[in-house]
């Protein structure tokens, strides 16, 4: 698989923007990301990870089918095809297919964080990996 240009990731961006129905500027501000994000991917800036982070959280999409090309063709699944949610105030998790209870309710709790939240326990979770590595 080939990596997509930051343009192409703005692209994506953009389309997931009009698909989830939310402008950019809502989802930049939702994701508390500077305004000029998407902007920059699409001058050619490379997105650092705790962006890509955040953009993959709010769109529950794999950080791998936001960066690479053809990565929904090639087994990660679409954000449609994992995710069923409900907007009721908080985005519960209504149904993840192929996800073990435990792992269901792991998921439910860590999209309730902020996205500044949740890249802070990636960063945990891949420092506790480490040591099983």
């Amino acid at each position: 698989m080939e990596i997509r240009s930051p343009q192409e990731i703005a692209e994506m961006v953009v389309e997931l923007c009009m698909e989830k129905g939310v402008s950019v500027n809502r989802m930049l501000s939702d994701c508390n990301l500077n305004k000029s994000v998407v902007d920059n991917l699409k001058r050619g800036s490379r997105a650092s990870f705790p962006i890509m982070a955040a953009l993959s959280a709010y769109f529950g999409v794999s950080i791998d089918s936001l960066m690479m090309k053809g990565g929904k063709e090639t087994g990660a699944p679409s954000r449609d095809q994992v995710l069923a949610y409900t907007e009721t105030g908080d985005r519960e998790l209504e149904a993840v297919s192929g996800l073990t209870d435990d792992e269901q309710e792991l998921l439910t709790m860590f999209r309730k964080l902020p996205p500044k939240e949740q890249v802070r326990l990636l960063g945990r979770v891949e420092a506790m990996l480490e040591r099983y590595r």
